[in-house]
């Protein structure tokens, strides 16, 4: 397959991996996500879930999500359980009081545990009455709670029970408290994972769920013209547009890898013989 040469300088290109930067060129929107995340995230106790399978996207739309809430005045906690070693992660008391001390770091506030941490009430209504007494009620934003990798936590069925359970019960008490109201939950998770909770209990039955589909011809389309890949004729771009949904099945990583590779001069079989650790979506790439 030939292709002409593209416009830009081979030397401006980044080898694409992890989350495409908020200023990048090469963000491809999947209406309507991400409008109806943005317009779900400024609603006062809002729950958004974000769910798909890896390099599809998940931490580039999160992202985005964030900016935008910043940009409405929203103060921002993100929190990624890739960070939670497993002794964290293995109990109910140390994983609360993980998440309490670093929500208060990323609000610039001192931890203050001693202050409404009981034993006798347990780490869950403590951890309640630390994020209801303190960091909600010593803020005069709103605050967009944002968790990535949730399914980290699934491999400690236990512990994601009470975790997820809470958060749900958090997401409810915004309908009747106005304290609670200044809240904004953010999940993402993969599909591959699940823990079997009580439907009154469940996160994942609540709010707005946005689920990440591949590219369609007409995104793959958009994202060649951004790499400036121009094609000898229209026949011809129609048949390598199919040709890379069928190689990459939409998965924005891939698809990117492949339009990067013909950017540097290759071919989409030079692509096909990249060794699988190159391409390997948990090495490189992550969520995207």
């Amino acid at each position: 397959m030939s292709f002409m040469q593209p416009i830009l300088h081979n030397n401006s290109l980044k080898f694409p991996g992890g989350p495409v930067p908020l200023e990048s060129p090469f963000y491809i929107e999947r209406p309507p996500i991400e409008q109806l995340a943005y317009a779900e995230v400024e609603q006062p106790g809002s729950l958004i879930r974000i769910k798909a399978s890896r390099a599809m996207g998940k931490s580039s739309l999160l992202n985005r999500v964030l900016a935008h809430a910043e940009g409405r005045g929203c103060q921002i906690v993100h929190l990624d359980f890739q960070e939670a070693d497993e002794l964290t992660l293995n109990a109910l008391n140390p994983l609360l009081r993980w998440f309490c001390v670093n929500a208060s770091c990323k609000l610039q506030m001192p931890p203050r545990l001693s202050q409404y941490w009981d034993e006798a009430v347990g780490s869950r209504v403590s951890c309640s009455l630390y994020w209801q007494g303190y960091l909600l009620n010593q803020s005069d934003r709103p605050i967009v709670l944002a968790l990535s990798h949730l399914d980290w936590l699934f491999e400690y069925p236990r512990v994601a029970r009470e975790f997820l359970s809470l958060l749900r019960s958090w997401h409810e008490k915004a309908k009747q408290s106005d304290g609670w109201r200044k809240l904004r939950l953010i999940v993402d998770y993969s599909t591959d994972a699940y823990v079997p909770l009580d439907v009154t209990q469940s996160p994942f039955n609540v709010g707005l769920s946005l689920r990440l589909p591949p590219f369609n011809l007409e995104q793959i389309h958009a994202l060649a013209q951004r790499y400036e890949l121009n094609w000898v004729n229209s026949e011809a771009e129609q048949s390598h547009l199919v040709a890379l949904q069928q190689l990459t099945g939409g998965l924005p990583y891939l698809v990117n890898l492949a339009l990067y590779q013909l950017r540097r001069g290759g071919s989409l079989e030079d692509f096909c013989s990249i060794p699988a650790s190159k391409v390997s979506t948990e090495t490189i790439c992550g969520d995207c």
